[in-house]
């Protein structure tokens, strides 16, 4: 991205949306149903207008990006509405096997053992009584060092950098290093196998 495009897009976000933030889906989430309906309109705008300047094509692919997340909110709203009404749909019930199987391995899956499976070293660092399980030390798969990952294993474990942040549950440590499971779906199921859990069809 030239420097143009840069301030560009700084531009852009700063005229058409002064109070968001740079994550598109955790923006839509906090949105009201007209608010979101309401970004989605001028989304619309922006993808249709062609002026070279102002969106441009930097406006454009910004605004195709929180289009898909406005329309992925719109979409998860709708399913938990029918799902809370009763009318779900078949592609809603397998919705909610794979979410619940998803919640099934996340607590079921010991972390330690998925982080030594994924080949990574791990240090015993005693006991961790807030979580009721052991607690390991190992290198930081996204910055390095020797201990500044923490994972706690048991149940619904996590890995957690003390100097970048990067967090995992099973899930994303699964997409993360598997190389087979990089789509949520891959993982899960990965996980479920490793935990002796039913797969949905």
């Amino acid at each position: 991205m030239s420097v143009q495009d840069f301030l560009s897009r700084d531009a852009y976000l700063d005229k058409r949306f002064p109070d968001i933030s740079g994550d598109a889906e955790a923006e839509a989430k906090r949105l009201s149903v007209d608010a979101l309906a309401q970004w989605r309109d001028v989304l619309t705008a922006d993808l249709a207008d062609d002026d070279p300047d102002c969106p441009g094509p930097t406006g454009r692919c910004l605004a195709a990006e929180r289009r898909r997340a406005v329309d992925a909110e719109i979409t998860r709203r709708e399913r938990l509405s029918r799902i809370g009404r009763g009318v779900a749909t078949p592609a809603d019930r397998t919705y909610e096997a794979w979410r619940d199987l998803a919640r099934a391995v996340v607590e079921r899956v010991d972390v330690a053992e998925l982080m030594a499976v994924c080949g990574h070293l791990l240090t015993p660092a005693g006991h961790n009584s807030r979580r009721g399980g052991p607690e390991y030390s190992a290198a930081c798969p996204a910055c390095g060092g020797t201990d500044r990952l923490r994972i706690w294993g048991g149940p619904n474990g996590r890995a957690w950098c003390r100097q970048c942040g990067w967090s995992a549950d099973a899930i994303a440590i699964a997409q993360s290093f598997l190389p087979n499971c990089r789509s949520f779906r891959d993982a899960v199921k990965w996980l479920a196998l490793m935990v002796g859990q039913a797969v949905p069809r």
